[in-house]
């Protein structure tokens, strides 16, 4: 990454109680709002393959269900981003359908 592009990334923030990349509501219709669609960004958000529309792949048609590498069905009910200004760190929180905590994972570019 350029020295541009890092400021550029270090000064990008995702908070809005955090920034949703993606919704699942109760009739199975999937709200998408990805901001890594352009090239010269340097993360593309996949789920279950190298597709980077989130939603290709959680069949969304069924209820968020999602199968992962075992077989078995998950159901995904919402993707948000978090990432304050100034920071290199965004963390991917995945909270699936049922009890349990909030997935997190914690991603830098450079």
């Amino acid at each position: 990454m350029t020295d541009e592009l890092k400021t550029q990334w270090e000064q990008k923030t995702f908070i809005v109680s955090p920034y949703p990349l993606l919704r699942v509501d109760e009739n199975g219709a999937a709200a998408v709002n990805n901001p890594f669609v352009a090239t010269d960004i340097p993360f593309h958000l996949c789920v279950n393959s190298e597709n980077t529309d989130p939603s290709a792949h959680l069949g969304c048609a069924i209820f968020g269900a999602s199968k992962i590498r075992n077989e078995k069905i998950i159901f995904i009910e919402n993707i948000q981003l978090k990432k304050e200004t100034g920071s290199k760190i965004m963390e991917v929180q995945v909270k699936l359908k049922g009890s349990g905590a909030v997935l997190k994972v914690t991603s830098v570019p450079y």
